[in-house]
């Protein structure tokens, strides 16, 4: 039989049994029902719990359900009609439809560190440590409401109409009977300001309170809390009143971990009532009706319906447990749990059983399990079964130190590691101990929390010290350190030849060795919570459960890591025990959840999504595979490639703006087998666009715009367009003759978008003013010389300052050039037309102002 279990970072067992589980994700077992139950609230017919969520029950707890959505819950509640106000790590939550949906209501909180809650109609008090807030409008908006309440910590608040009290830590009760405005001491009479508990009832108000040396004080008051007279004879001594609950004429007082305590003459005398509360370590009690209910701190809920004489268990479906421990023997699984005893299931965890006769409500921080007997490591010592649990005896003799952290048998030897002394062995199922710590010392303020063996070598894992090895059974031990560079070894676990510890807090993590202990190195890859507090191995696979991020799987010794926590909402793992193909996790606060080893396994399995990204010719595109897990580029080919875990589900999109895809996207679901797409990409054309205009803002046509692929020409616009592929390179230059450009050229390098480019046309040609002469009208003159070589000059007379545009055609009527297109002002100008670069033939100078136009024929002779 393999042997693996590893305990809330106290032990570490291999353990195997016969089953056939095939969850295809976690879920939670029968129990151990029960838990620690915080608070206790009643709407109506409901009935509400507080634990790891908030519980309902609707049949006076013969069942629970968890509600549908949960804040997170430090305790506090309170109801008042249709509101329900729970306290939580960020601040107050409220449901107005019996927890089936919540609402954050913490506006004009200052701090979302609230510890305690009171409501009275719609007024609602909210305590953070000395801080005191109200809302007068059902939590919508909160107000500061402690003006001269200086005290250090408000431990209780109760509230009727405009009067409300608060209990402290160590100043005794403040009352307040405007809604806050103002607060001030009321504690004539009280004699220990240690304030745990208030209740009203009637008008009468009691107080629980915590003394040292005498009975633990009830307090009452008849006068809205002027003054106090003690109410305590028959409660026991050194313990504290943690809560008060008040019925009919019956007033019952819970009472540290002493129980339920009942008065009938208003506090005067008490007597317990516990007969059938098998945890009497108290919480929270509520009255309603002929009923009364006790949420405990591990044994969860009881009721009684004759005043405490008979209480009965009602925790059906509230499986809020804290797992400490896990062993499995022959095909028992067994539950150490923190407060209450170890619980038992023969039947893959759909039914658990309590078996602790001898050894009641302890907190069981290890279980081991031999052929013959089963071990439970406890506060208290070593506990030893020889009938599968159904009784215990203390096994203790020798054992000098009892506060027991962690159990390993080893062959016949059966080790134990404690709180502050170091490690014990057994050669005799626990008849005596002798302490085995030589290598050890100086032994540590704290624990020796787990174990692991492998052949003839036992490691122990220590908080703070890392691991030691021994391969004498414990006659010397040897620290094994180097390269653990966290030494807060929190479990310890074996497969093969490979040696596994799971550290906790800062640079934790798991680390792995492969000879011993001599050397290790950190295997985190992938591992999303590096506060591993348990490990366990099945064959090849290694398990981490974490604190807050649930359980992590490894399928290649630690080189990677794969959280596995589908349908795992209790994310506090505390221990781990695999029984064949079934893979248990005890919690911090939600007992033991199962799943399947083989569909967990399969869960991690990876494929491959690959293929080619290539234009019609074959040659490969750089693109971006978006929506693949590591959105990989493609390479040089065209090839792209990734990997997903089994069931992945997505679209995949091919990027890269210059280009269009077919298809454009592909969308896998629930993938099982390696996946190959490809996509073919035909290039965006891109343009390079822009206008040629004078200063002016006129178009300058016929302007070619060398260096672009098709040496466009300008329009009458001056609009010039071309298309380029992307990544085009190159310099475009405008030309015309008679005009010089600003910019002169434009180089672009590389193109991945469209492009706009402006230019600046300035005509090249010379313009003279002859004379200021006002003529009497427009007048275009000969050009002279003519026929002309080169260069020729034209004459115009203009009557008044206008706007005046010469041009130059050829013969087709193609304009050649523009020689003027300004304002003039009045007077006779000569314009020089430069035809060096032009052909030899006839060309028209036509001019136009306004009405005016005129044209004369020019001549170039070479």
């Amino acid at each position: 039989m393999r042997t693996l279990i590893s305990s809330y970072a106290r032990c570490f067992l291999v353990v195997s049994l016969i089953c056939h589980i095939a969850d295809a994700q976690w879920v939670k077992t029968g129990g151990p029902e029960g838990g620690a139950i915080g608070l206790l609230g009643i709407s109506g017919a409901n009935l509400f719990a507080s634990a790891d969520g908030i519980f309902l029950s609707t049949d006076k707890g013969s069942t629970w359900i968890k509600a549908k959505s949960n804040p997170p819950v430090s305790g506090a509640m309170a109801i008042s009609g249709s509101n329900f106000f729970v306290v939580g790590s960020d601040g107050v939550a409220l449901s107005t439809n019996d927890g089936t949906s919540w609402t954050k209501v913490n506006s004009g909180f200052t701090t979302e560190r609230i510890f305690k809650i009171a409501v009275t109609g719609p007024n609602v008090y909210a305590a953070a440590s000395s801080l005191l807030f109200l809302s007068t409008n059902s939590g919508t908006t909160w107000t500061r409401a402690d003006k001269g309440l200086l005290v250090s910590y408000i431990s209780c608040i109760v509230a009727s109409g405009p009067t409300a009290f608060v209990g402290t830590e160590t100043q005794g009760i403040f009352r307040t009977t405007n809604y806050g405005a103002s607060w001030e001491a009321v504690n004539v009479g009280l004699t220990y300001y240690a304030v745990r508990s208030l209740v009203i009832y009637g008008t009468t108000l009691y107080a629980g309170t915590q003394r040292e040396t005498r009975p633990s004080g009830v307090f009452r008051s008849t006068d809205n809390g002027a003054t106090w007279t003690a109410a305590g004879e028959g409660l026991p001594t050194n313990t504290y009143v943690q809560t008060l609950a008040a019925s009919g004429t019956n007033l019952f007082a819970g009472i540290g971990d002493c129980g339920v305590f009942l008065s009938t003459d208003s506090g005067a005398s008490w007597t317990a009532v516990n007969s059938g509360l098998t945890d009497t370590r108290i919480n929270s009690l509520l009255a309603s009706g002929n009923d009364l209910f006790v949420g405990t701190s591990a044994g969860g809920i009881f009721r009684t319906t004759n005043n405490g004489t008979n209480w009965y268990e009602v925790n059906s479906g509230l499986a809020a447990m804290p797992i400490m421990s896990l062993a499995v023997s022959a095909d028992n699984l067994y539950a150490g749990t923190s407060g209450a005893g170890v619980f038992l299931t023969t039947d893959n965890g759909s039914n658990w059983t309590p078996v602790r006769a001898g050894l009641g409500n302890a907190r069981v921080y290890a279980i081991a399990a031999s052929s013959a007997n089963l071990f439970a490591g406890t506060y208290y010592g070593v506990h030893r079964s020889t009938n599968s649990g159904t009784s215990w005896q203390v096994v203790n003799s020798g054992l000098t130190h009892t506060q027991i952290c962690a159990l390993a048998i080893a062959g016949t030897n059966l080790f134990a590691g404690t709180w502050s002394g170091g490690v014990f062995l057994s050669t005799n199922d626990g008849a005596s101990w002798a302490a085995v710590n030589s290598g050890l010392s100086p032994l540590p303020s704290n624990t020796f929390q787990c174990f692991a063996v492998s052949g003839m070598n036992v490691f122990v894992g220590a908080n703070g010290l890392g691991v030691f090895r021994t391969s004498n059974n414990g006659s010397n031990w040897t620290a094994v350190n180097l390269g653990l560079t966290n030494t807060q070894v929190c479990a310890l676990a074996v497969s093969g030849t490979d040696l596994y510890a799971g550290t906790a807090v800062s640079h934790g993590g798991v680390f792995l060795s492969t000879n011993n202990g001599s050397n290790w190195v950190p295997a985190n890859s992938g591992l999303t919570n590096l506060n591993v507090r348990c490990l366990a191995v099945s064959d090849c696979n290694i398990f981490a459960g974490t604190n807050g991020g649930g359980v992590i799987l490894s399928t290649n010794k630690g080189t990677s890591w794969v959280p596995v926590n589908t349908g795992l909402t209790a994310t506090n793992i505390w221990t781990l025990a695999v029984v064949d193909s079934a893979l248990f996790a005890g919690t911090g606060d939600a007992s033991v959840w199962r799943r399947s080893i083989p569909e967990m396994i399969r869960s991690v399995r990876t494929y491959t999504i690959s293929g080619y990204v290539r234009t019609p010719t074959g040659t490969g595109i750089s693109a971006e595979m978006r929506g693949l897990p590591n959105n990989p580029r493609t390479a040089a080919n065209g090839y792209y490639i990734d990997t997903v875990y089994n069931g992945w589900s997505g679209t995949v999109t091919p990027i890269n703006t210059g280009y269009t895809f077919t298809p454009s996207s592909t969308t896998y679901t629930d993938v099982a087998s390696d996946q190959f797409t490809s996509y073919l990409g035909r290039v965006i054309p891109l343009t390079i666009s822009g206008h040629v205009r004078t200063a002016s803002g006129g178009g300058i046509s016929g302007v070619e715009m060398r260096g672009l692929p098709r040496n466009p020409s300008t329009n009458l616009d001056g609009y010039y367009i071309d298309t380029v592929d992307l990544g085009w390179t190159g310099t475009v230059t405008p030309n015309r003759m008679g005009y010089t450009f600003n910019p002169p050229s434009t180089t672009y390098s590389p193109v991945f978008s469209h492009r706009s480019t402006n230019y600046t046309a300035t005509a090249s040609t010379a313009v003279e003013h002859l004379s200021s002469t006002i003529p009497d009208r427009y007048f275009l003159f000969q050009n002279y010389p003519n026929p002309f070589n080169a260069s020729t000059a034209l004459h115009v007379s203009i009557p008044a300052a206008a706007f005046l545009e010469v041009r130059i055609f050829d013969i087709l009527g193609t304009e050649v050039c523009t020689l003027i297109s300004q304002q003039i002002p009045r007077g006779t100008i000569s314009v020089r037309w430069d035809a060096s670069g032009v052909s030899s033939g006839v060309y028209l100078a036509r001019v136009r102002s306004g009405d005016f136009h005129s044209v004369k024929k020019l001549t170039l002779t070479r």
